[in-house]
């Protein structure tokens, strides 16, 4: 979770964490963040580099949170398109 108050950084954020590898997905989300990133690295130490280098390098982000997964009971990115209603 990544968040800030100047509506400025908006525009700097997503294009900043498009560039990065280490992130697979970027959300806008509601609530008291910003926005909510997947990221996979290898280590806490890459994931402390990424923190450092690529998000808190961005001006004006004031506070993260991180959650480590720990275990994936399931992880897909396939859709059945017999659960999309059109």
């Amino acid at each position: 979770m990544v968040g800030w108050s100047n509506p400025k950084v908006e525009a700097i954020f997503p294009e900043k964490v498009k560039a990065s590898p280490d992130v697979l997905e970027c959300h806008h989300v509601t609530g008291a963040w910003n926005h909510l990133l997947k990221v996979r690295v290898g280590t806490t130490r890459d994931l402390e580099g990424f923190l450092t280098e690529t998000i808190k390098a961005v001006n004006g982000v004031e506070r993260t949170e991180t959650l480590i997964t720990l275990s994936s009971a399931k992880e897909t990115w396939k859709v059945s398109l017999e659960a999309v209603q059109f």
